[in-house]
């Protein structure tokens, strides 16, 4: 092969600058024909029933922005020993008072009183003399002084005390009627795309699942008893969805709630990573042993459930861009059934031979001439089909600038 047939294989002109356009075929086959609409109402079903209707491509959306808080409703009760029981309301539980987007229950609670500034043992930190407690080292309970108590055989620390022996959590301390609670849970929501508002504080004020739920119910959702957890308590999420639409012809708004338990859970009752736990302390002046008025507080070590509200929603409404835009998008899919219709007659169908012949033709300017714009016209012999009954193509021509034809098949 020599560098000129190289050239006008490959890089001729009329290779590399070669233009396709178009062509219409007219093939009359009733089950291509069936094929092609068949796909055809198959994808404007789609649009319009799925895409515009089910999946609201009509409509704009906007996000939510919203807030929530929570009260509870009950009483439960903690036993102390000595046949002596404190009721805890729903003041009492609730640590703090007022928490956005979340709630603490107190399940579990141990209180050291009367607690004020000193030296005191820690029984945290063993010890045979003084060379077994480091001075200065800074602690949770206090800083040790580096000296021992030999009654106790504890380590003396700088602190708040009497320190207490063990702040881990037990069974003993539990507060018992904390499942029978009731949380009440007004959320109000604003969709700024549409100046929209909406909340779920009914008239009746309590509506079970919408915005009043008992906590026993909670814990049946969360496959979990109040036994399995009161002790060292849980952290729960509580999600709530907001389907809003604000059409004249929608219903309201729906509110999906769905709770989960994220700390983590193991049966290693060392497992530090579950339940949740908070201190608290009251602080106060009174007298000492000594008589003299000093600083004081009672010191609370409490294990709980914290509930945190995830708000998430969306809100739609009627907007014509949107639906202009997914119409649009379903309408260019119609272009499919002309692919797989052309797929199928040029490779599929029996007569694919003829139906290729018929719908790619090859025109070359220099061998027909120059044309006038009236005189460019492809046609065959006939008005009929351009595929015979055998299959076979006829003739198609075009004519020349001297008025004769010539054939474009080879």
């Amino acid at each position: 092969m020599n560098w000129r047939s190289i050239y006008h294989q490959y890089l001729h002109p009329d290779r590399v600058l070669r233009y396709s356009t178009p062509k219409v075929v007219e093939i009359r086959n009733w089950k291509l024909g069936l094929l092609h609409y068949s796909i055809v109402l198959l994808l404007l079903l789609y649009t319009i029933v799925y895409a515009i209707i089910l999946e609201h491509g009509y409509q704009g959306v906007s996000e939510v922005v919203g807030s929530a808080s929570a009260r509870v409703e009950g009483s439960a009760f903690q036993d102390i020993g000595n046949g002596t029981r404190i009721v805890w309301d729903e003041h009492d539980i609730v640590y703090p008072d007022l928490e956005q987007n979340a709630i603490f229950l107190t399940t579990n609670a141990m209180l050291q009183k009367e607690q004020t500034r000193g030296i005191w043992p820690a029984a945290q930190f063993e010890c045979e003399s003084d060379d077994d407690c480091q001075d200065g080292l800074s602690t949770n309970l206090g800083i040790l002084n580096g000296t021992c108590d030999t009654v106790s055989s504890s380590c003396f620390a700088a602190g708040w005390g009497p320190i207490p022996v063990s702040t881990e959590p037990s069974a003993t301390t539990v507060l018992d009627g904390v499942q029978n609670f009731g949380l009440y849970i007004p959320c109000a929501v604003y969709f700024p795309a549409f100046g929209k508002k909406a909340d779920n504080v009914m008239a009746s004020h309590h509506e079970e699942n919408v915005n009043y739920f008992p906590l026993a119910s909670v814990f049946k959702e969360l496959g979990v008893t109040y036994d399995e957890i009161s002790t060292k308590g849980a952290l729960l999420v509580a999600q709530l969805n907001w389907d809003c639409e604000f059409d004249w012809w929608s219903s309201p708004c729906k509110v999906d709630w769905s709770f989960r338990r994220i700390d983590n859970v193991s049966d290693d009752e060392d497992n530090g990573a579950s339940g949740f736990s908070v201190q608290r302390q009251d602080y106060y002046r009174g007298p000492n042993e000594d008589g003299e008025v000093v600083q004081m507080r009672d010191a609370y070590y409490l294990h709980g459930i914290r509930i945190i509200f995830l708000i998430d929603g969306i809100g739609r409404r009627f907007d014509i861009v949107p639906c202009v835009v997914t119409f649009g998008s379903g309408i260019a899919l119609i272009a499919i059934g002309s692919l797989v219709s052309d797929f199928c007659a040029l490779n599929i169908f029996p007569s694919r031979d003829a139906y290729t012949r018929a719908k790619y033709v090859r025109v070359r300017a220099r061998r027909y001439g120059n044309f006038s714009e009236s005189d460019s016209d492809v046609f065959t012999d006939s008005d009929d089909d351009l595929v015979d009954e055998k299959g076979k193509v006829r003739s198609i021509a075009m004519r020349n600038s001297d008025g004769e034809q010539e054939s474009l098949l080879p």
